[in-house]
């Protein structure tokens, strides 16, 4: 919780790092000599939803059988920068998951994931986070 005061002259404030597309729950009260004010409550969502996967097509922008190339540049934002990107892969029947990494810049467009075997199927797990 944080909380501001102003002086009498003041008739605007802005607050700094808010996340897009999150919910914030504001309480304003005014004070003068007399006294205060009852607490307004007021309720705002910042602009900008969560990341929208594009579909497998659009996603794998090379395929072969031994690497495969992702086009992160595919994911929609929805007006919330893309900030980086979790990948991991694991053959089909496996557990065990194999980072490609935990931390892709949201900026880069494509990465590379190389030396799978031929005639096996693999899962693909890939995480988005926004600002």
């Amino acid at each position: 919780m944080k909380e501001v005061k102003l002086g009498f002259d003041r008739t605007d404030y802005t607050f700094d790092n808010l996340l897009c597309g999150s919910r914030y729950d504001f309480s304003i009260k005014a004070c003068n000599t007399v006294g205060c004010s009852e607490k307004s409550q007021i309720s705002v969502k910042t602009t900008g939803n969560s990341p929208t996967p594009p579909d497998k097509e659009s996603l794998l922008a090379s395929i072969n059988s031994t690497f495969l190339i992702i086009n992160l540049s595919t994911f929609k934002d929805n007006g919330c920068p893309l900030h980086h990107f979790d990948l991991k892969y694991k053959r089909k029947h496996e557990k065990l998951w194999t980072p490609i990494s935990n931390f892709i810049d949201g900026s880069q467009k494509t990465i590379l994931i190389d030396g799978l075997m031929d005639y096996c199927h693999y899962i693909l797990g890939i995480t988005v986070s926004s600002y």
